[in-house]
């Protein structure tokens, strides 16, 4: 009997085993199924944050390649826009929105999608530059996920900002000088020497190794080593070639005038080939045959009216005994273009391009880039008859939204700020407002100045119908016409000066909405880009 207990005992411990036994098994091979539908899920995941990666890439390339390309083309893998809360009209995946502005939205998530060729691919949506982004950037945002099987999706965003010339208050391929009667506000750069004798509020820096020479508004290279330590001096620093603070600024060497002609020709291509309100092309005025008349400009005065930014073009008429549109005491007299007889409206994020030298005053509602094949000009001309003032404005450009407007000037030859214009004084003084790019001559004051040989310097561009387009700078003296305020971004091959014009003060403020608010079709620095943020965030 006690062994027959035994016996039993035994097989109900066998049996019991065996369930156990049996138990762990499943569990394991479950454990084991479960584990190996985590490493599934958690390659897929991996797979989908590497596509989504891929995705910001492809679109930061392609605006490396075209800064405005937000602005004119839906990605292929963007949802589709819509724009100004409108229903209707929509523009799916690759259409061009050339000049439609940047309010828009989209209203049904991920509907367009960009294979990668590994079974997973992306979706995407952006944001245009603007105050209310971090850092004021473009940001993209970018769902990766697998196309058979969308079940693991993860997206990144990515917030980046082009540099742009448009950074600088004054970027000079040649050595520049200031006066003791200029102040500085923003980044300045040099390709050769710099003489500063007035006070600097921002960075300074020199192509040349020690080329900075100051009075007492810098610190000099000689005073302070950059090899460690940055020079600070009330807030800036002083950076000279070789040194590390100069090397972390323009980390690829800083860019050559000759890249920036590549602006000049997209813009002038806009006017071509886009026909309406997105950009204007104004024709040649001819003499006889394909000669250009170089006394004659044109004067384009922008103007707020009910709210809409438009422009009046005038065609104007140079004083006969003034070499050029900028130079000597007489302005230029203005009559409305009978080609335009009624206002055109500011081509929104666009261009107006024009063979002739420009002449550029008023206020401006929106955002465009006046491009010349000749001078451009920053002055009222005298159009009395088409109910002018008699007088010049001190306010010779202006914003309504400075937050939002902003107006280039790209000219082949000079910026010219005319004997003609204004006088201010320190209450009221003269103020000028813009991005300006004098693409082979000078930013420059327009007195003493005479066309012909002897010593000065000659303008490189041969333009058709301009013969040898050789100048001379006598920098000869102007009479004085007080205090001038200037809010822009200067760009010149050759430097330049106001110091004979404004010999009272000359303010240069940099307007710190260009991080913002870049011109179109300004030449962005070795077409590069700078990552302000990256990060993973919650698939919308």
């Amino acid at each position: 009997m006690k062994r027959r207990d035994e016996e039993g005992a035994a097989l109900i411990i066998a049996v019991v085993v065996a369930v156990v036994i049996a138990g762990l098994s499943v569990a394991m091979l479950s454990r084991t199924r479960t584990e190996v539908k985590l490493s599934g899920y958690q390659a897929e995941r991996e797979a989908a944050y590497q596509a989504a990666q891929a995705g910001a890439d492809d679109y930061i390339a392609r605006m490396t390649g075209n800064p405005t390309y937000f602005q004119t083309t839906v990605h292929p893998a963007e949802a589709t826009r819509i724009y100004n809360g409108a229903a209707t009209p929509t523009y799916p995946a690759g259409a061009n929105v050339t000049g439609l502005g940047t309010n828009w939205s989209y209203p049904v998530k991920r509907n367009a999608y960009n294979a990668l060729g590994n079974g997973y691919g992306y979706s995407l949506e952006v944001r245009p530059p603007s105050a209310a982004n971090y850092g004021g950037g473009t940001v993209v945002s970018v769902t990766g996920y697998r196309s058979a099987n969308p079940r693991s999706l993860r997206t990144v965003e990515v917030t980046f900002k082009g540099s742009s010339i448009a950074d600088f208050q004054l970027y000079s391929e040649s050595g520049v000088g200031y006066g003791p009667g200029a102040v500085t506000t923003g980044l300045v750069y040099s390709g050769g020497a710099i003489a500063f004798a007035g006070a600097a509020q921002n960075n300074v820096f020199s192509n040349l190794t020690g080329g900075v020479n100051s009075g007492a508004g810098l610190t000099t290279k000689a005073t302070c080593d950059l090899s460690s330590v940055p020079c600070i001096k009330s807030g800036f620093l002083v950076a000279t070639k070789g040194d590390v603070a100069f090397d972390k600024q323009f980390p690829e060497g800083p860019p050559s005038f000759d890249a920036f002609s590549g602006s000049m020709n997209d813009a002038q291509r806009a006017t071509l080939t886009v026909s309406g309100p997105t950009a204007y092309y104004l024709p040649q005025i001819y003499v006889s045959g394909a000669t250009v008349d170089k006394t004659k400009a044109y004067g384009l005065q922008f103007k707020n009216v009910a709210g809409v930014g438009k422009v009046h073009v005038f065609k104007c008429t140079k004083d006969a005994a003034a070499p050029g549109f900028g130079d000597g005491g007489v302005r230029p007299k203005c009559v409305t273009d009978p080609a335009h007889p009624s206002d055109i409206v500011v081509p929104p994020a666009g261009a107006i391009y024009s063979p002739q030298s420009v002449l550029v005053w008023g206020q401006l509602n929106g955002r465009v880039t006046v491009v010349t094949e000749a001078d451009g000009i920053q002055g009222e001309g005298d159009y009395v008859t088409e109910g002018g003032p008699g007088s010049p404005s001190r306010t010779v450009m202006s914003y309504v939204d400075p937050k939002d407007d902003v107006l280039g000037v790209v000219a082949r030859r000079d910026i010219l700020i005319p004997e003609w214009g204004p006088s201010g004084t320190a209450a009221t003084p003269v103020t000028i407002t813009g991005s300006v790019i004098a693409q082979n001559g000078k930013w420059r004051e327009g007195c003493g100045y005479s066309s012909g040989g002897g010593s000065g310097y000659k303008v490189a561009a041969s333009i058709p119908g301009w013969g040898s387009n050789a100048f001379v700078d006598s920098d000869a003296s102007c009479a004085d016409h007080g205090v001038v305020v200037f809010t822009e971004s200067i760009a010149t091959r050759l430097g330049g000066s106001m110091a004979n014009l404004f010999v009272t003060s000359r303010t240069y403020n940099y307007d710190n909405d260009l991080a913002l608010k870049v011109p179109p079709y300004f030449p962005v620095v070795d077409q590069s880009y700078v990552i302000l943020r990256f990060r993973e965030v919650n698939t919308p």
